[in-house]
């Protein structure tokens, strides 16, 4: 019966044997006040810079999808955007978009 349990509710087994993990990235164009607020750098100095790539590394569960951690990492600064114009509302409205490659 613990089989079936497990099957229907996996955050059962990852009680029983611990979580399964595994790392997902993903990259984000950020613009300055949110790239201070998610990779905290040393210090910020943002000249002829409009906005930031970085990457979203998610450490989480392959049974049960639990996220355990977030880091953000910084790539590189872009000195100009050019994107369409929902997308730029996006962008403008949350601080950042995620960039598909």
């Amino acid at each position: 019966m613990r089989f079936i349990d497990e099957l229907l509710h996996p955050e059962n087994k990852c009680k029983r044997v611990g979580h399964n993990l595994r790392e997902n990235q993903s990259r984000w164009i950020v613009n300055c006040a949110k790239y201070d607020e998610l990779v905290k750098p040393e210090f910020s100095l943002h000249y002829g810079c409009v906005a930031y790539q970085v990457e979203k590394i998610e450490t989480l569960c392959q049974r049960c999808g639990v996220v355990v951690s977030i880091k953000w990492a910084k790539l590189y600064s872009l000195q100009g955007i050019s994107l369409p114009v929902t997308i730029m509302d996006e962008f403008n409205k949350k601080g950042m978009i995620e960039v598909f490659s």
